[in-house]
């Protein structure tokens, strides 16, 4: 009989499961654990224990939240303002590092928020597109008959329609 057989949580692996056993003892923001209380406990990496976490809230919809301060590391969201607190957070995030990727690229953020409804809608990983030229920069391959979405690498699947 291998690990997992005999599992309480039929849809967890057993690495899903002994994270989240241990998860659901912290409830609340006041209680979290730390990944490397998870990591020691569950024998775990702490890189692994991080993707287990995000498999849970992703895949089978754990309600947990983290946080980096007093105690830092992660918890069973005990109440609608722990529920918005970390949706805010998620969000703030999220803006924060797609401004930061429209500036590394030079896009507008209309247009990574276009790649990223792209990929949402076709399920499919983002592309990496070579770095801008100067050529590019300048419009000179515009001029050569590429729209300006496949100047920028985004390709045809991703341009802005009009």
């Amino acid at each position: 009989m291998k690990q997992g057989d005999l599992s309480f949580f039929p849809d967890l692996s057993f690495e899903e499961e002994k994270v989240s056993r241990l998860i659901k003892c912290h409830v609340g923001r006041d209680q979290a654990i730390a990944v490397r209380a998870l990591a020691l406990q569950t024998g775990l990496a702490a890189k692994r224990v991080r993707e287990v976490v995000r498999e849970l809230i992703i895949r089978h919809g754990e309600p947990i939240g983290s946080t980096p301060g007093n105690p830092p590391g992660y918890y069973i969201l005990s109440s609608q303002d722990e529920i918005n607190r970390a949706y805010q957070s998620l969000l703030d995030r999220g803006k924060a590092i797609i401004f930061r990727a429209s500036r590394l690229r030079q896009f507008s953020v209309d247009e990574v928020l276009g790649q990223i409804k792209f990929e949402f809608e076709n399920n499919t990983p983002s592309p990496s597109p070579s770095p801008r030229t100067p050529e590019q920069d300048s419009g000179a391959t515009r001029g050569e008959g590429l729209s300006r979405a496949q100047s920028r690498g985004l390709g045809e699947g991703h341009q802005r329609r009009g």
